[in-house]
């Protein structure tokens, strides 16, 4: 019965020292799509604005801004739609 018990040892220490793996953290993306906003209307494109838009400000400061997009239609509802 030696091998049985030397054998649990070996399992139980080697198992003790695996840990589970850490799933990957996907990014978060938020886009923002409004109809008739011009490219100046928000502050954080144009600080001169009478319009402060404080929440969407604090988005842009921490993300990512797309400042150059086209699109294929002259109405938002195609555009919407390949979203």
């Amino acid at each position: 019965m030696p091998f049985p018990c030397l054998l649990s040892l070996v399992l139980a220490v080697t198992l003790d020292h695996l840990q589970a793996a850490e799933p990957p953290t996907l990014p978060n993306i938020v886009v923002i799509i409004a109809d008739d906003l011009g490219y100046g209307e928000l502050s954080c494109q144009n600080p001169g604005t009478d319009l402060p838009t404080l929440n969407i400000d604090a988005i842009a400061a921490d993300g990512i801004r797309f400042t150059d997009g086209y699109v294929t239609a002259p109405f938002c509802a195609a555009s919407r739609a390949g979203l």
